[in-house]
C-alpha cells in the first residue's frame, strides 16, 4: 500500500490538513517502520527515488 490524497477533492472533506491528521490517528498503532514503510518509504522503493 502506498498513501496518496486526492487533492483537490479531499478539500470538500476539511482540507489536507484534516486528511493527514486522520491517516496519522489511524496509523497511531503502527511501529515507526510500518508508518514510514507507508508514507514515504514504498513509494520511495515504486519509484526509485533517492534517499536522504
Amino acid at each position: 500500500m502506498v498513501w496518496g490524497s486526492d487533492w483537490p477533492n479531499c478539500t470538500l472533506g476539511g482540507g489536507l490538513t484534516t486528511l493527514v491528521a486522520a491517516t496519522h490517528l489511524l496509523l497511531a498503532g503502527s511501529s515507526l517502520d510500518e508508518r514510514n514503510s507507508l508514507l514515504s518509504g514504498k513509494a520511495i522503493r515504486l519509484r526509485n527515488l533517492p534517499t536522504a
